[in-house]
């Protein structure tokens, strides 16, 4: 699996930052969408196929929306990996985990990744707000992992994100909420 480059990271950290403290929704949603999408595309098997995907009924939009061919990303089950980025002051609210476990729903999606500058609402380890509807997702059959700016800061390497990805997953799939965020 590949290294980051370092200088591109942090020149997409920073637009992520900047962006979230003065940026309308539009330029903070697609900073962070930059910075995920070089992100993951550095892993193998993994092929980003549509950005600000628009559902062909109009009636939902997905961020990224990457062909994952599992046995060479090691990461996740399934051939569409959908990524809902947020780049907001404020924590993933349990609405907006609603809203993307309905579109993993309507897609029969069994994972998905939610990535936020901030982090998930609700205190960890609880079953209340953001955090109460992860675990209401999950018992629904949808694991939706939970990705921070924090984790893609200490990222230097795609198997890096591979295993955290890999380590979140488990997390809430054995707690049914999470410890760490």
């Amino acid at each position: 699996m590949n290294a980051y480059d370092l200088e591109q990271l942090n020149k997409l950290v920073t637009q992520v930052e900047r962006t979230g403290r003065r940026g309308t929704n539009r330029t903070k949603g697609e900073a962070m969408a930059d910075l995920v999408a070089h992100a993951f595309e550095r892993v193998p098997g993994l092929d980003l196929r549509h950005r600000s995907f628009l559902a062909p009924d109009k009636t939902s939009e997905m961020d990224l929306v990457f062909h994952n061919v599992p046995y060479l990303s090691r990461l996740f089950d399934g051939v569409t990996l959908l990524v809902e980025c947020k780049n907001e002051a404020r924590k993933i609210s349990a609405e907006q985990v609603r809203v993307f476990g309905s579109k993993l729903r309507d897609r029969n999606q069994p994972v998905g990744l939610m990535i936020s500058r901030t982090g998930l609402s609700g205190r960890p380890g609880t079953k209340m707000a953001g955090h109460g509807v992860v675990g209401t997702e999950l018992s629904a059959g949808h694991s939706i992992v939970i990705l921070t700016l924090a984790d893609l800061v200490r990222i230097r390497h795609a198997a890096e994100l591979v295993e955290l990805c890999d380590e979140r997953r488990f997390e809430l799939e054995a707690f049914g909420t999470y410890n760490t965020i």
